[in-house]
């Protein structure tokens, strides 16, 4: 998986996956950065004022827990690989 972050290709690889697992800190939070824009999107809701303008947010609640959630699945759900 290949994802493109203000200039910069993030790459999902196995070794990467393999880190996660164990807890690294420094893995976990690269593929948080993998995933943001595809979280974000999940998150984002849209207001309307009284003159019927459209606001967009973003819930950092949701996104917290979506995080929290895969975190969660990649230490404890993942199967080990062989």
């Amino acid at each position: 998986m290949n994802t493109k972050t203000e200039g910069v290709t993030l790459n999902l690889t196995l070794e990467l996956i393999m880190k996660a697992m164990q807890g690294q800190p420094e893995a976990l939070e690269y593929i948080l950065k993998l995933y943001d824009n595809y979280i974000n999107a999940f998150c984002r809701y849209e207001t309307f004022d009284a003159d019927g303008i459209i606001h967009t947010g973003l819930d950092e609640d949701i996104k917290a827990q979506i995080q929290n959630k895969l975190l969660d699945a990649i230490q404890h759900k993942w199967r080990p690989m062989i």
